[in-house]
């Protein structure tokens, strides 16, 4: 008998600190590694980088063109206690998959195509190590909305439009599992700049 009471109170033990031990970021994810953005920057005019972008509707040179910019991003482990480095293998790696960019505007117009341009996804391939970081450039405003609504009348007009663009990083680990996406966010300035 005691050892049946043992037997259970054990396994009780064990499935109390099971629970106990997990985050909630850990009971949504199916991996065992996280991303984090460490930093969200633009290509601004003059080749320098920016945490604003402004993005020109037409070129001096009556051209249109994509605006880019580029995320930093760190891969470490889920868990809060560091594991001995013999037990982080390469499958806890994380290859970022796909970045999306949608818009949006403060006061709350959000009409697609109409008020801000089309979100859109656009797959990339980026291997982050853990305990790395690393660089991922995608495009941040494509060319093609600058030649739709709302963005194709700012080429006749003063005006400028500002929109936040938020970004949605998806990412798996070596062993196929997918990672909670990540966000950052960047204010973008349109408008006929020269």
């Amino acid at each position: 008998m005691k050892k049946k009471i043992l037997g259970l109170t054990t396994l009780l033990l064990f499935i109390l600190f099971s629970l106990t031990g997990c985050n909630k970021y850990e009971n949504e994810s199916l991996s065992g590694s996280r991303l984090i953005v460490m930093k969200l920057t633009a290509s601004s005019p003059g080749g320098s980088l920016s945490s604003v972008a402004y993005s020109d509707v037409l070129t001096s040179s009556d051209t249109v063109e994509e605006d880019f910019a580029a995320v930093t991003v760190a891969a470490e482990l889920l868990t809060p206690d560091p594991l001995p480095e013999a037990i982080v293998t390469d499958y806890h790696s994380v290859v970022v998959k796909r970045i999306k960019v949608e818009y949006s505007r403060a006061d709350g117009l959000s009409q697609q195509g109409r008020d801000v341009p089309y979100s859109f996804m656009q797959n990339v391939h980026q291997l982050i190590e853990i305990g790395k970081f690393g660089s991922i450039d995608f495009v941040l405003v494509q060319h093609t909305a600058k030649l739709e609504s709302p963005l194709y009348e700012l080429r006749f007009s003063p005006e400028v439009l500002r929109m936040e663009a938020r970004i949605t990083i998806y990412s798996q680990d070596m062993g196929g599992k997918w990672l909670e996406p990540v966000y950052g966010s960047l204010s973008v300035w349109f408008g006929n700049f020269d």
